[in-house]
């Protein structure tokens, strides 16, 4: 099991000078640690995208009116989450490394994942005026299995740029679901119905907080709505999420 202190550590002091997409080796001083070739495969979310949850929208007249800039399924669906943003698109190089992160123990990758959460955080007003951060939590025994959950990593790191935002771990998974990557949409909130829930050691009180919800990868946003739901009835004002990649 990889530990929590080693995950730590490749953050703030990361070791690798090879590319961390496809292994060539860099210049050290080369700055992001992705070569030539590898960042032409990373995809940023740019252009016109969704008000509420972040996804590209190919037409223009979906941006007015009173649907106030929601795509055509954020007009259809109560959210608990009031804004989304997610850095890039989940394919090529982000991709390979989010995999390897969360299945290979690559943690060093951290750091540069953070400096993009960063940079969207940075430019986002909403993001920037939240009270916490919050990760989102997987279950013990997937956090046993793997050394350490992705999602906190992200949060602490993102915290530790922001300074005056804190993170808290205040979310549990206290029951196992079936990998949520092989359900579609609604099968997705059913497994994950009743599945989180505030921790029992938390302390804060929450009530007309705004929270900032930090995972990996955004598909269906059914993971960071059962988040959401815990926190909106916990008190909270407000609950925004923010993501390394988005998928479909």
């Amino acid at each position: 099991m990889i530990n929590v202190a080693k995950a730590l550590e490749d953050l703030i002091f990361p070791q690798n000078i090879k590319c961390h997409v496809c292994g060539e080796d860099l210049d050290p001083n080369e700055k992001p640690p992705i070569c030539k070739m590898c960042l032409e495969t990373i995809y940023p979310v740019k252009g016109l995208v969704c008000t509420h949850c972040g996804k590209p929208i190919e037409s223009p007249e979906a941006q007015s009116g009173h649907y106030r800039g929601k795509c055509v399924d954020c007009q259809e669906h109560f959210s608990y989450i009031e804004k989304h943003r997610s850095y890039a698109h989940y394919e090529g190089g982000i991709k390979q490394m989010l995999m390897a992160l969360k299945y290979k123990g690559k943690t060093f990758h951290v750091a540069y994942f953070v400096d993009k959460l960063y940079e969207v955080t940075s430019c986002t007003q909403e993001f920037m005026e939240a009270d916490l951060i919050v990760p989102v939590p997987s279950h013990w025994a997937r956090r046993w299995s793997r050394g350490y959950n992705q999602a906190e990593l992200l949060a602490t790191g993102l915290a530790g740029k922001l300074q005056q935002i804190p993170c808290e771990s205040i979310l549990i998974r206290h029951r196992h679901t079936t990998k949520l990557k092989i359900l579609d949409k609604e099968a997705r909130k059913k497994a994950l119905h009743s599945a989180i829930i505030l921790s029992n050691k938390n302390t804060l009180n929450l009530q007309d907080k705004r929270v900032l919800l930090v995972d990996d990868i955004y598909t269906t946003g059914a993971t960071l709505e059962a988040c959401a739901k815990v926190l909106y009835e916990s008190g909270c004002a407000a609950v925004y999420a923010i993501t390394v990649a988005m998928g479909y």
